[in-house]
C-alpha cells in the first residue's frame, strides 16, 4: 500500500484501497471465483477511472495450476490490425451492462477505440463477452453499435484472435512476493482459469490519475 500511495492517490472502494483477489467458497461474481476472467479494464462501471493497477502476490499458485494473469498491449493491437480490421472496430460502439452484486455494476458505453487519457494515441477498451454454454458467475452482457450483426461478429472474432496473439499479450506467471505495475489506460488484462482452492491470491491497489479521469464512458 505504501507502494502504491507513493504514486499517486489510491482509489478508494466501499472495501477500502486494497482488494484481495482470492478465491471465494460462494462466489457471486467471476472475480471471485477460479474460473476464466475476461480482458477488461479496471473502474469502467465507476466514475473515476484509476490509471495504474499495483498487484502484489501473497501467495502463487503451484506449477500447472494455472491462474496467469493475462495482459494485452492495446496499441500493438491496433498497430498490428489491417486497415479493414482497424476501420471497423474504429467505428464501433459497445454497450456493457453487468448486476452489481459486489463492488461494480452497472452501464457502459464506449467506442472501442479512444484516444489515450493523457497523450492522446490510440488505445482500446473493451470487455470480452463470456463465451456461450460457459459456466460463468454474473457474466456481463454486450451490445454493439455502429455495425450490423455480421459485422459485430467478425469484430468479436477479430479482436478475440488480436488480443491472444503472443505478440500483443503477456500471460503472467504469479511467484510469491511478486509486485507488479501496470498502466491500465492502455492494457487491457484477464486471468487464465486456476485450480479451485489453489493457493491463488493476489492484493491489488488502483491509482488515479493527475488528474483524476472521470470515466466517459459511464452511463448515469
Amino acid at each position: 500500500m505504501s507502494f502504491a500511495s507513493s504514486l499517486g492517490e489510491p482509489l478508494v472502494w466501499p472495501f477500502g484501497p486494497v482488494l484481495d483477489l482470492v478465491e471465494q467458497e460462494d462466489p457471486v461474481d467471476g472475480v471471485f471465483d477460479a474460473n476464466w476472467l475476461p480482458f477488461h479494464w479496471d473502474g469502467m462501471f465507476v466514475e473515476r477511472i484509476p490509471e495504474f493497477q499495483v498487484f502484489w502476490c501473497v501467495d502463487a499458485p503451484g506449477q500447472g495450476q494455472g491462474g496467469r494473469t493475462s495482459f494485452c498491449d492495446t496499441t500493438r493491437a491496433l498497430a498490428d490490425a489491417d486497415p479493414a480490421t482497424r476501420a471497423l472496430w474504429e467505428r464501433t460502439t459497445v454497450s456493457y451492462r453487468i448486476e452489481q452484486v459486489v463492488h461494480y455494476g452497472g452501464a457502459v458505453v464506449s467506442p472501442l477505440v479512444v484516444p489515450h487519457p493523457r497523450r492522446g494515441f490510440p488505445v482500446m477498451r473493451y470487455q470480452e463477452p463470456v463465451p456461450e454454454g460457459m459456466r460463468y458467475v454474473n457474466p456481463p452482457s454486450l451490445e454493439f453499435t455502429g455495425v450490423d450483426e455480421q459485422e459485430a461478429e467478425q469484430v468479436r472474432r477479430t479482436l478475440r484472435e488480436s488480443l491472444y496473439d503472443p505478440r500483443h499479450c503477456l500471460h503472467h506467471a504469479w511467484r510469491t512476493g511478486d509486485l507488479v505495475l501496470t498502466d491500465n489506460y492502455t492494457l487491457l488484462h484477464g486471468r487464465e482459469s486456476y485450480v479451485t482452492r489453489a493457493s491463488r491470491h493476489l492484493r491489488r491497489v488502483h491509482v488515479l490519475g493527475d488528474p483524476p479521469l472521470a470515466n466517459p464512458a459511464l452511463v448515469a
